[in-house]
């Protein structure tokens, strides 16, 4: 899959977005034509595991996007480059913030008519 990746054109752009108060960080990878109806968001894992699984999602998310897909990465809120700290976090506030990444993809990208979510471990947990 990373030879497909390295070989096509993408469009990766970061970016934060909003839910409530909270300011979560985003990274949009983006086929470089029209994108298809199917876009994907990514959950990460918890804790120490998200910074395990960062390359495999960036690679995975390169891959989709050169398929013709819109991947959304993005951090949950006291998580990586999002605001707040973790202590002040839920499991129901992560779930906000699953919804608001999912909205956020249908916001920037109109093709997107589908969304699959891809989670690992606590994250493939949101997923679900």
């Amino acid at each position: 899959m990373n030879d497909v990746a390295k070989s096509t054109p993408l469009d990766e752009r970061p970016f934060f977005f909003s839910r409530g108060a909270a300011r979560l960080f985003g990274m949009l990878h983006a086929p470089a034509g029209i994108p298809s109806a199917l876009g994907f968001v990514m959950s990460h894992p918890f804790a120490e595991e998200k910074l395990w699984s960062h390359r495999v999602y960036v690679s995975f998310a390169r891959a989709l996007a050169a398929r013709g897909h819109a991947v959304l990465r993005f951090d949950y809120q006291g998580a990586g480059d999002s605001s707040g700290m973790t202590q002040d976090t839920s499991l129901a506030s992560h779930l906000d913030d699953l919804a608001a990444a999912v909205q956020e993809l249908r916001t920037r990208v109109s093709a997107v008519r589908d969304i699959g979510l891809v989670g690992l471990r606590l994250g493939a947990r949101f997923a679900a």
